[in-house]
């Protein structure tokens, strides 16, 4: 259960509730008001603790089976800034029970190009702080297939002597398109599931994306001997809400404020060319592990 500021999320009731803190106060003392907050501090806590024991769908076992095989988070999370103290949970996660999350090369691609027309997004900070704690597995990009030659357009000119002349004609290649991040990712997964059923791995991903979905479900429906398990956005936080039960998240901001402001000191620009020099630097057979 994590502890956040009330007056942020429920204005009102945060009102209605320290009015009536104030007449407990008053009525009973401090000491009363303590051991009521106590007791329910206690009591959601029990609760999720029991939800967790005796449901054995509840999200968290999810979450906990996806991180031993291949669990992937989509553009969408990634770039989510409301999502920072998931991503804290996760990579603490992560560290203690010896996981892994997978990244493609090709997000790195995507999160660039979004920093570069937002720079309070917080992605680059998340990736350097699981590449520290050892949480992440950057993927190689996946190679584009060779394109078949096209053949030659050849015609023939008959003069007057019956003489054949041949003639080539070389098509200029169209310039390239501009690559569209969606697509970029649902080749990466495509490619990659198929790498992680072969070590017997599971691939799950997080995204609020619904054509993302579409794709991949039709992907799968053509491919009956793979598999990608969707996990949405409300059981992912529901699996950290459980995970995060003993944590104060008032304590969490004011460090990351801290962190924040000496991060401020630092050349951000760095971060993301030790980032891409760390893609670039990758070896282009690299066996996926767990």
């Amino acid at each position: 259960m994590t502890f956040t500021n009330p007056f942020k999320t429920e204005p009102l009731l945060s009102t209605i509730a320290l009015i009536v803190s104030v007449l407990i106060i008053i009525k009973y003392g401090f000491i009363a008001l303590f051991l009521l907050i106590l007791f329910y501090v206690l009591f959601k806590r029990l609760m999720l603790d029991l939800e967790v024991l005796f449901h054995p769908k509840h999200p968290y076992h999810k979450l906990k089976k996806s991180l031993s095989g291949c669990f992937i988070l989509g553009d969408d999370i990634w770039l989510d800034n409301e999502l920072d103290n998931e991503f804290s949970s996760l990579t603490k996660f992560c560290k203690e029970n010896k996981r892994k999350i997978i990244l493609f090369s090709e997000q790195i691609d995507t999160f660039a190009k979004a920093y570069k027309d937002n720079k309070e997004l917080k992605v680059f900070d998340r990736i350097a702080g699981m590449q520290k704690a050892g949480t992440i597995k950057i993927l190689p990009a996946v190679k584009a297939p060779a394109s078949k030659p096209k053949p030659f357009s050849e015609f023939f000119k008959d003069d007057e002597e019956k003489a054949t002349n041949i003639g080539i004609i070389y098509e200029a290649p169209p310039p390239p398109k501009p690559k569209n991040p969606k697509m970029e990712f649902f080749k990466a997964i495509k490619h990659y599931c198929k790498l992680c059923k072969e070590k017997n791995l599971t691939t799950t991903y997080v995204s609020k994306d619904p054509e993302l979905k579409v794709r991949i479900t039709n992907f799968l429906q053509e491919n009956k001997d793979l598999k990608i398990t969707p996990m949405t956005i409300g059981d992912f936080k529901k699996s950290f809400e459980y995970i995060d039960r003993f944590k104060i998240s008032f304590i969490e901001e004011q460090k990351k404020k801290k962190k924040a402001k000496e991060l401020k000191k630092k050349d951000r620009q760095a971060q993301i060319k030790n980032v891409v020099g760390a893609v670039t630097a990758l070896s282009k057979n690299e066996p996926i592990e767990k």
